[in-house]
């Protein structure tokens, strides 16, 4: 049976492994707890990425420039980009914990709306 004919048969075996690849390697990403809190909040993830990475930014270059390390920030090079992403994703943390703590409303989950509905007596059931 040739699946892809363009692909050399060593190519085409491993594309019947992958099925199995992926379905270890998704019970394995399953246990990892920061990973499932951020896909299940990805939406807010997503619209506070802009914003959380601006802030890390400028609280990055601000710290290096307090620090007098300049020199130090050149050589990095690349490094820069992905030590501002870390604390961006670190401190998108709290800000959605405190969203779906205090905010329910905006992440658009039923039982907010229905917790609201119920309050306010408009018999309102989604």
């Amino acid at each position: 049976m040739i699946l892809a004919p363009h692909l050399p048969a060593i190519a085409q075996g491993g594309l019947l492994l992958l099925p199995t690849a992926d379905t270890r390697i998704g019970k394995k990403v399953n246990c990892i707890r920061p990973l499932n809190y951020i896909g299940a909040n990805s939406l807010l993830f997503y619209y506070l990425n802009i914003l959380m990475l601006r802030v890390a930014g400028m609280a990055y270059n601000k710290a290096i420039g307090l620090l007098h390390a300049e020199q130090l920030k050149e050589a990095m090079g690349y490094s820069n980009y992905i030590i501002v992403a870390l604390i961006a994703i670190l401190t998108t943390f709290p800000v959605v914990w405190f969203i779906n703590k205090y905010l329910p409303l905006l992440t658009g989950k039923k039982e907010a709306y229905n917790k609201l509905s119920r309050k306010l007596n408009l018999n309102i059931n989604w």
